[in-house]
């Protein structure tokens, strides 16, 4: 907590840390395998990152005045529990009590005892997957009762001490932690780190933060905006069409002072449309194209004249000039006579 309060602490560090709080129910279950809670916690966020919250809301605590801090532990009452067939009333109001005993006496009972009354529940009877009736159950009598713990409070009163697992988890550590414990050092360290989080019950939390990915990458999150880069290539071809229809529009201008050259050529007195039009085309023929075809088309007959009275004229003034002929011979001849 005090490290999510400081002032060098990155508001998003902030932000992941109240969702994963929000939402712990839901990402607990989840591993690394195949990166589900990594991308779980991508999804999440995704959405809803500008309104996740960057404050830190600290856990309510109880102060050293409060009158529910108890300061010492006065006396357990147990039985039927475990061991104890019948109700036993031990006295701890001592700041070190020593339990001794053979095996068989109760040594294990009271611990447990003393577990179940300040964290309402037996580690190893979860760990078993017992429910509580069968393991804390007296098998002579076959049932249980709650063991009762007074204390004494910040006002000196004697008070029952009512089960709080967040506010006294760490004050037990069980014999078997510190039998392995005590040859942490002959361990390699992934297994120090095991045995230093099962001595003070950290077991869950350290699974929990393993199964956390040490990063999330491309493989999880769009880290190099692909919806950015699909903009970039977009704004790229858009650019592109942009100087083609500036390109256009130069090389239309240009056309337009070719097409008046040329039409200028044909006549200085019309445009290039006009010169279309006079010109043509296959589709709708020119002014040229009509006078051509009416060039080509067949005259109309204006006179009473014919091939065949053509040659029959022709054969006429044939016979008649050869009749000239002949009487110019004549003539001749009559003139030598003379």
């Amino acid at each position: 907590m005090q490290t999510l309060t400081g002032d060098d602490v990155a508001i998003g560090i902030r932000k992941i840390a109240n969702l994963v709080l929000d939402h712990l129910d839901t990402l607990e279950p989840l591993g690394t395998a195949q990166s589900r809670r990594a991308k779980k916690v991508v999804d999440l966020t995704s959405d809803n990152w500008d309104k996740l919250s960057d404050v830190i809301a600290e856990a309510a605590t109880e102060d050293s005045s409060s009158e529910n801090t108890i300061k010492l532990l006065k006396s357990i009452s147990v039985g039927p529990f475990r061991g104890f067939a019948k109700e036993e009333i031990l006295n701890l109001n001592n700041l070190l009590v020593l339990i001794y005993g053979p095996n068989g006496a109760g040594k294990s009972s009271f611990c447990e005892a003393l577990e179940f009354g300040l964290l309402g529940a037996v580690e190893e009877a979860q760990s078993k997957r017992f429910t509580p009736a069968q393991y804390l159950k007296n098998a002579h009598v076959n049932r249980y009762i709650a063991p009762v713990i007074e204390g004494v409070n910040s006002k000196d009163e004697t008070v029952v001490v009512s089960p709080d697992e967040s506010r006294f988890r760490f004050c037990f550590v069980e014999k078997n932690r510190i039998d392995s414990f005590s040859r942490i050092a002959a361990q390699s360290p992934a297994k120090q780190t095991e045995l230093i989080s099962s001595l003070f019950g950290l077991e869950s939390f350290n699974i929990f933060v393993k199964d956390f990915s040490r990063e999330l990458d491309e493989r999880h999150i769009d880290l190099v905006g692909k919806k950015g880069l699909q903009l970039k290539e977009k704004q790229q071809q858009l650019a592109v069409h942009h100087q083609t229809i500036k390109d256009n529009q130069e090389n239309l201008k240009v056309t337009t002072v070719h097409e008046q050259d040329l039409a200028t050529k044909l006549d200085p007195k019309i445009d290039f449309q006009q010169m279309l039009v006079t010109l043509g085309s296959e589709e709708k023929p020119g002014e040229i194209q009509a006078l051509d075809a009416e060039l080509q088309k067949k005259q109309q007959e204006i006179t009473n004249l014919s091939v065949k009275k053509l040659d029959e004229c022709k054969r006429n003034l044939e016979t008649a000039n050869q009749n000239l002929i002949e009487k110019s011979t004549e003539i001749a001849k009559a003139s030598e006579s003379c």
